[in-house]
């Protein structure tokens, strides 16, 4: 029963359930379960509350083991995963949480089409650029300059193309590649 890295001659399957069973304060969620991935299979996993959908993945993940039974995932296989439960604050999306970064983006973008109008007014062009050297500090302590890239990042590791919108917000569709 457990968990097990497998490697080269334990057969071609990238992940195997054999009779996994896992039992919660004695209420069986999975129950004597038979799963293989082969390579080039593509599943989606659907069924109501307490199916156990999530314990799946936990044992996969190796976040959970199974009450008996073993799971074997190849050591080479790498599993891209977002939980379902949010690590934003309250009911915020992703979107809303990324206002901050999107609003100091479009604070610089019309800081700098002004430093271009008014590059004859030293003064003006000096609080320009003063508030442009805030809006950069802004944009580092955000994290900012990263945003993009770690939303990309994210998607293609669930196998999911990022598109942008002139607005340069994001978007995640499902595309498979």
């Amino acid at each position: 029963m457990g968990y097990l890295r497998g490697g080269p001659g334990r057969g071609m399957s990238l992940i195997r359930l054999n009779d996994v069973s896992v039992v919660f304060d004695g209420t069986h969620v999975l129950r004597e379960a038979f799963f293989r991935l082969e390579p080039g299979d593509r599943i989606g996993l659907i069924g109501k509350n307490g199916a156990g959908k999530s314990t799946l993945l936990k044992l996969v993940l190796d976040q959970l083991a199974p009450t008996s039974g073993t799971v074997a995932v190849e050591d080479d296989l790498k599993i891209g995963h977002f939980s379902q439960f949010s690590e934003l604050e309250g009911a915020s999306s992703v979107l809303e949480a990324l206002s901050d970064v999107r609003a100091v983006e479009a604070e610089l973008a019309t800081v700098e089409a002004a430093m271009g109008h008014e590059a004859t007014d030293a003064d003006a062009l000096e609080r320009l650029v003063t508030r442009e050297a805030g809006l950069l500090g802004q944009m580092e302590v955000l994290g900012g300059w990263d945003v993009d890239r770690q939303i990309d990042m994210a998607c293609s590791m669930i196998a999911i193309r990022a598109t942008r919108s002139p607005t340069r917000s994001t978007r995640c569709r499902t595309a498979w590649q």
